[in-house]
């Protein structure tokens, strides 16, 4: 875990579990707002939907860093792939949360654009550090 690319993966993946997180409290304020009969089935829900949520993607990230810390170059590109679509999801969903303050606006905003900023750190990053593949250890005897 020396590399700076692992470290920025796993500061994205917990800036993500950050943002759910922050969404879900917002959530349960506000429905304390509300004080409709529903809240409860609601928080019941979306916690339910966050805790798949971050399941699945936590499983994209190993998906991710188990074959970059293995050497082979095509997590690097899965990567690539996974944080261009973060990245455009967060900055869709801070596109909507400049449009709906809510009680933890200055922290949902906040953690929405360190995760774009991890994530487009993470892409320069990988993009430098790419890997070349490893030599096998001897030479292969030709087929005959």
């Amino acid at each position: 875990m020396r590399k700076p690319v692992y470290l920025l993966l796993l500061i994205s993946a917990a800036l993500y579990v950050g943002e759910q997180v922050v969404g879900v409290l917002e959530l349960v304020i506000r429905s304390q707002l509300l004080s409709s009969a529903n809240t409860g089935a609601m928080i019941g829900s979306s916690v339910m939907g966050v805790a798949f949520s971050v399941c699945t993607i936590g499983a994209l990230y190993m998906v991710v860093l188990i074959p970059m810390m293995l050497g082979h170059n095509w997590g690097r590109v899965v990567g690539y792939v996974f944080a261009s679509l973060g990245t455009l999801g967060a900055i869709l969903n801070l596109v909507y949360l400049i449009g709906l303050p809510g009680p933890l606006w200055i922290l949902n905003v906040g953690v929405e654009l360190l995760f774009i900023g991890v994530n487009i750190a993470w892409i320069v990053v990988a993009a430098k550090t790419w890997e070349k593949p490893a030599a096998a250890p001897y030479p292969c005897p030709p087929l005959h």
